[in-house]
């Protein structure tokens, strides 16, 4: 599940549609999911921008399946998106867990989320910002977990979830250098196309 819903009030423009080494950065997390490898991609949008979203993706990601969900409240927050996205998958045959990826963090790629999915297993895994830095997402989640999600509201997000299990040692961790590098403002996204470009997301 590919978050890509937020208002990017303070950068003014759409994020997922912005260019990098080439491509949207929607276009490049899709791909990038899709070589994890994922069976199946959603993308939580705007209804404003859908359609230049479904233009950016023409072509990627075969013949993984690929949808859009569209959110009727984005500016509820990011907690409302992930809650949306998990109401839409509940009951989903076949579904055994859950990963979510922010459409605004230009550095994760296949190599992070396809060690998540080997981490976690059937369980939970989330991303460790540095060796001793905050955990957050992508993330992986077990499809037990999706009624919890689907309980998420406002701008927080599943990160207080996911800190509870890291304490109780139910968490498994992976190391994501630059998971905290996220494209909030026009100042973040000058640096980073001032820096080295992020790994190849396949």
């Amino acid at each position: 599940m590919l978050l890509a819903a937020g208002s990017a009030r303070r950068l003014g423009r759409s994020k997922a549609l912005l260019p990098h080494a080439g491509e949207p950065l929607v276009r490049r997390a899709v791909a990038a999911l899709a070589a994890a490898p994922c069976d199946r991609v959603t993308v939580v949008v705007r209804s404003s921008e859908r359609l230049p979203i479904v233009r950016a993706l023409a072509g990627v990601a075969a013949p993984v399946r690929l949808e859009l969900l569209v959110h009727p409240e984005p500016e509820r927050g990011l907690g409302s998106s992930l809650a949306l996205a998990a109401r839409a998958l509940a009951g989903e045959p076949g579904l055994e867990r859950l990963l979510v990826a922010l459409v605004d963090q230009p550095l994760a790629d296949a190599r992070v989320f396809a060690a998540l999915l080997e981490a976690a297993g059937a369980g939970l895994a989330a991303c460790r910002y540095g060796a001793t830095g905050p955990i957050g997402p992508p993330a992986l989640f077990p499809a037990s977990w999706l009624d919890r999600l689907a309980r998420l509201d406002g701008e927080r997000g599943a990160r207080e979830l996911l800190e509870g299990e890291r304490t109780s040692g139910h968490l498994a961790l992976v190391d994501f250098p630059g998971g905290e590098v996220d494209i909030d403002t026009p100042e973040d996204y000058a640096r980073l196309l001032a820096g080295a470009p992020p790994p190849d997301g396949g």
